[in-house]
């Protein structure tokens, strides 16, 4: 799935579809090709870009707080590994549901 929005509830979408990779349209040819190269191989590959809040200067202050729970920080990193809601759910002992509710908090 190429994308040119990144949107709270593209990776649910793209998980209830069985995409094997979300990508955005302007990311890196290497990265389009890794992807091709992975696809099929169970889990969901989704770009850092897509999930992950853009990089902000930090312009006077002494360090920016992480918007992420420990948590939705948990998820978010097996997620990039391209797992599943399911084996997220699976690995950190927590409900389908609550793994999804991890991905659609708002930042």
């Amino acid at each position: 799935l190429l994308t040119g929005h990144a949107d709270s509830t593209l990776v649910d979408l793209a998980v209830e579809a069985r995409a094997s990779s979300v990508l955005p349209k302007n990311g890196s040819l290497s990265d389009l090709m890794d992807a091709l190269e992975t696809a099929g191989k169970g889990g969901l590959l989704v770009h850092p870009t897509l999930v992950l809040p853009p990089e902000t200067p930090a312009a006077g202050h002494a360090g920016a707080q992480n918007p992420l729970s420990p948590r939705e920080r948990d998820v978010l990193a097996m997620l990039v590994l391209g797992m599943r809601s399911d084996a997220i759910a699976q690995e950190l002992g927590i409900s389908r549901n609550t793994c999804r509710g991890y991905l659609k908090a708002p930042l």
